[in-house]
């Protein structure tokens, strides 16, 4: 999986460079679900989609559940940070994160400077992977705390079975966030 690199830059007041970022963080749902509703946005805005947890299993060849057989949770996250900053570098990109890049405040810095972060809440523990082995309402309880944190837009999408309908959602909440940003 290869992402193509399009900087956009203006010239402000000063004269510097900004480096304009515009990308669309997805998270919440379920890891099938979201990367359907990321699929969707990247079509409908004409942006690249990356999902990260794709993006790592490409990197190492190898299912994120069979790399936590042979290496350590702690590896994983440092693997997944890099995977994080790489993606974060590209403009117009809908970027769909799993649930566990969100329990590190790095990953969260670097998401909240590329792009808007928009929870797809699902309202279900369903939407929880659980590499970390924890049981699962702890994990839902963690998780949902910190998506409700990070969360720019929140679109509940727990009536919407087809990701199309929940694309729709999202780009209805995109296009209201947008209005409140540049007024």
């Amino acid at each position: 999986m290869r992402l193509s690199h399009s900087e956009k830059s203006v010239t402000d007041t000063h004269e510097e460079n900004i480096t304009l970022k515009r990308n669309i963080i997805i998270y919440g749902a379920n890891e099938e679900f979201r990367a359907a509703v990321g699929k969707c946005l990247g079509d409908r805005l004409e942006m690249l989609f990356c999902d990260t947890d794709r993006l790592i299993e490409y990197n190492v060849d190898m299912t994120i559940d069979d790399y936590l057989e042979y290496y350590t949770v702690e590896a994983f996250k440092r693997l997944e940070t890099k995977i994080i900053s790489m993606a974060a570098e590209y403009t117009d990109v809908v970027i769909a994160a799993g649930g566990h890049a969100f329990e590190d405040g790095q990953n969260i810095e670097i998401f909240a400077g590329c792009g808007v972060m928009v929870w797809l809440k699902a309202d279900s523990m369903d939407e929880y992977a659980n590499t970390d082995k924890i049981p699962p309402r702890q994990l839902f309880e963690r998780r949902e705390k910190a998506y409700r944190s990070c969360a720019e837009i929140t679109v509940d999408v727990k009536d919407c079975r087809a990701p199309d309908k929940a694309a729709d959602c999202v780009l209805k909440a995109l296009a209201g966030y947008a209005e409140t940003v540049h007024t």
